[in-house]
């Protein structure tokens, strides 16, 4: 016996918990990297990265930590 087709709102549903995913792993990454170069976020910017589900976002200020010197070095706009 087959399953029925998803639901266009099942799709949605697997489409967003995919995005939440991909971010909480970009997160994550961000959170290795900015340990890694013994920059230690605050509380406030440790939030602000955990409360972030902008994939691209996520991805700039990755970029950024890589060679930032500061924590202000990775949030500026």
């Amino acid at each position: 016996m087959s399953k029925p087709p998803a639901r266009r709102s099942d799709k949605k549903l697997f489409d967003e918990i995919g995005v939440k995913s991909e971010a909480k792993g970009e997160q994550r990454m961000l959170l290795t990297v900015l340990e890694a170069r013994g920059l230690r976020p605050s509380e406030a910017e440790r939030e602000r990265i955990l409360g972030c589900w902008d994939s691209v976002v996520l991805e700039r200020w990755g970029t950024r930590a890589v060679n930032a010197a500061s924590m202000a070095d990775v949030f500026r706009d």
